[in-house]
């Protein structure tokens, strides 16, 4: 199940959390290098 995904966007989309996850990842990887 994707709790994590529900309490992190509890007003957004499954395909919408996914992503806003997905680009958050990519951005904090950007930010690491």
């Amino acid at each position: 199940t994707t709790t994590k995904m529900e309490i992190r966007f509890p007003n957004t989309s499954s395909t919408v959390g996914i992503m806003i996850y997905s680009g958050q990842q990519c951005a904090c990887a950007g930010m690491t290098r």
